[in-house]
């Protein structure tokens, strides 16, 4: 039986061609599935590549390379003639003997060249010593056998970074990990001459082509995370849980995509899915991706809407005249309640009470309020203070009730009371939350409700990184009685950004985070196999000198062949990014601003967008403008709050936006500022030489 599959670096290289050449490409893999030997296809041999690789006839000057054994066809490259030559040249394609699996194996002879060029002095010790690690371990965890003498030449981390590039990726991560320090097991082999469906490590690279599927696949984009999943993302997407699920790991590391595949596999079971976040522009980019992945019975079964949107419709459905509050109109009568009833409280207090105590945990009664913990909110109160406190917090319910209106938390309380007293009922069967730091405590128990009871093991997935809280908030999912012990799973495998803008964007958080359960999670341990610039940093002393720097450094990156679309300009506030948008137009670079549902596809204008637009969205190359003292954290924001433990919970959460804004680029990054930098960039300036202009 024929075996037809489709490589990642297929993928890749198809999606880096012009339109109407891609389309040309897909014209030929749909002939290809028809007869894969047909005369028209001129499939050759060639001379100067491994045995098994061919080139197939796209057009005139496009040549596809692919692998033949037998049945098995798998398509490697798609490109111009030359191109696709110089490619096939450096590769070879083999089953390893030992794991069975399918590798595409680089030539080693020009690393072999370079690790040779080691500056004269005192050589470090071996990264994988003999006497430690012999030939046969290694060749067990899939090194390819004419890697091992390259192995042995490694003495440093930059040196291993630049072999596993050029590695197959399941050999790359335990080749880290034993640099490491830790214990790696071999893979279970597979045989020799099994599908290539039978390894999750050939699943994560050969997409396997079924017989009658890729007419409708090839009207999709060919994006690579449609096709192509870790074992430890597949893993999580398809596991049948017995429990709520919890999925961390840092910016870059596949989470939305897990949560995506997950809903797909659920909806393919025949489940209504509910997937969720707390940010419209995500809930819209979910839509768009979905629409890619799923087929049309599947996308029946999913919904994706706001936490907030989901309130208010299960509220109306009952209560139809009950609407929300925006947060200018609830802090007017919060002053209002406070100024007649304990006017000696500080309004300095009252409404960051409010909105760190009172509408996260959905408090109504003042035996709600006598009992919170209030967590992180400094000088503890006795019983006589919140009385008082809870007289203005009472007023204000009572206030809000007489006309029909509650703010979100309220809602998302409101909803989760009518879930509970059986006045309404879940129309979904599983849960899937993303960016699920973002939300407070309430969102999180109505989203828990609408799974299901506890006692039925409710299909409920929650997926997030406490780096990347952006909004006020806080929680413990033990706390709320959401365990997930044995069903938690830490994503490391970073495939977004370069290594180098991996290490500078973790500097900023630290080592440690909250992992969403009141205890603390290491950052360490996760690894992009992606290899780059590190961030370059940038001050000026003028505002204006700091936009013509990243208009010419834009229009530098265009003329050599980036897309203006596949840039970013992300600053604090959408004001700070005026002058770069003159900038940009002075120097005849068009741009736009991003929007509530932006997906970053403009591809002939530079994208703008406050920081808080960032997330969700990925460039190629990203500034991250105006990080300057008092933008950075923003003053205005800073000057709001006096409690000591608000404004480190102000400061956490702008650390976390330099964080997201600067993970957002794949290939380089660029950090800016005029006048003195902000003192969140003290862990990039300590490890940044040169930085200034």
């Amino acid at each position: 039986m024929t075996e037809i599959a489709i490589a990642s670096s297929f993928l890749v290289s198809s999606a880096g061609l012009a339109s109407n050449d891609r389309a040309r490409v897909l014209d030929f893999l749909g002939k290809f599935q028809t007869d894969p030997r047909s005369p028209g296809l001129h499939l050759e041999k060639l001379n100067a590549a491994a045995p098994g690789i061919r080139s197939a006839r796209i057009t005139r000057g496009l040549r596809a390379i692919l692998y033949n054994e037998g049945d098995r066809f798998i398509m490697l490259y798609a490109g111009q003639h030359e191109e696709a030559y110089a490619w096939a040249e450096r590769k070879s394609v083999q089953v390893h003997p030992q794991t069975g699996v399918l590798q595409i194996v680089e030539a080693v002879e020009e690393v072999e060249r370079r690790l040779r060029e080691v500056p004269e002095g005192d050589p470090a010790p071996q990264l994988f010593p003999h006497d430690r690690f012999d030939d046969s371990y290694l060749l067990s965890l899939g090194t390819p056998d004419n890697w091992l003498p390259t192995l042995r030449m490694l003495r440093t981390e930059d040196q291993l970074l630049e072999v596993v590039e050029k590695l197959p990726e399941e050999v790359a991560e335990r080749l880290l990990d034993l640099a490491d320090g830790k214990t790696v097991a071999p893979p279970v082999p597979v045989p020799l001459n099994a599908p290539l469906s039978a390894s999750t490590d050939n699943l994560r690279r050969f997409w396997v082509v079924g017989e009658a599927n890729l007419a409708a696949e090839l009207e999709k984009p060919l994006e690579a995370w449609l096709r192509f999943l870790h074992p430890s993302q597949r893993e999580i997407a398809t596991r049948a849980s017995k429990g709520p699920l919890k999925v961390t790991g840092s910016a870059g590391t596949g989470k939305t995509v897990v949560a995506m595949h997950r809903a797909r596999h659920l909806a393919s079971q025949g489940r209504r899915v509910l997937l969720t976040s707390f940010v419209t522009t995500l809930c819209r980019n979910l839509e768009r991706n979905l629409r890619l992945l799923c087929e049309a019975k599947e996308l029946e079964r999913i919904r994706v809407g706001t936490v907030h949107a989901e309130a208010l419709r299960l509220v109306q459905a009952v209560e139809p005249s009950l609407r929300p509050i925006d947060d200018d109109a609830l802090q007017t009568r919060l002053e209002a309640a406070r100024r007649r009833h304990a006017p000696e409280l500080s309004a300095d207090f009252v409404v960051p009470e409010w909105n760190a105590v009172i509408a996260p945990n959905g408090i109504d009664s003042w035996d709600g309020y006598r009992d919170v913990e209030r967590r992180g909110r400094g000088r503890a109160l006795s019983v006589r203070e919140r009385k008082r406190a809870w007289q203005v917090f009472a007023a204000t319910i009572e206030d809000l009730s007489l006309t029909d209106h509650l703010d979100w938390p309220g809602l998302c309380r409101r909803g989760l009371e009518l879930l509970e007293g059986g006045r309404v009922t879940s129309p979904y069967d599983a849960v899937i939350v993303d960016e699920v730091q973002d939300l407070r405590p309430i969102e999180i128990r109505l989203l828990a409700a609408l799974a299901g009871p506890k006692e039925a093991a409710p299909e409920l997935t929650l997926v997030g990184d406490a780096g990347q809280r952006i909004y006020p908030g806080g929680f413990s999912l033990r706390a709320l009685g959401i365990e997930t012990r044995g069903r938690s799973h830490v994503l490391r495998i970073n495939y977004r950004t370069t290594e180098q803008i991996r290490q500078a964007a973790d500097r900023l958080l630290g080592q440690e985070c909250d992992d969403l359960d009141g205890g603390k999670q290491h950052r360490d341990g996760t690894r992009s196999l992606l290899q780059g610039p590190a961030p370059s940093l940038h001050g000026f002393k003028t505002e204006v000198d700091e936009a013509t720097f990243i208009a010419d450094q834009i229009s530098e990156l265009v003329s050599e062949g980036l897309s203006p679309g596949e840039v970013a300009v992300f600053a604090r506030t959408s004001k700070g990014l005026d002058a770069i948008e003159a900038a940009l137009g002075t120097a005849g670079t068009r741009a736009v601003r991003l929007a509530r549902d932006a997906d970053g596809t403009h591809g002939e204008s530079v994208n703008l967008g406050s920081m808080h637009r960032a997330k969700g969205l990925e460039f190629k190359v990203v500034f991250v403008a105006g990080c300057a003292k008092g933008t950075l954290p923003l003053r205005s924001v800073l000057q709001r709050v006096r409690d000591p433990a608000d404004r480190d919970a102000v400061i956490a959460r702008e650390r976390s936006l330099l964080y997201v804004s600067l993970t957002r680029a794949r290939d380089q990054a660029f950090v800016t500022w005029s006048g003195v930098p902000s003192p969140l960039l003290n862990p990039l300036m300590e490890t940044h030489a040169g930085a200034g202009t």
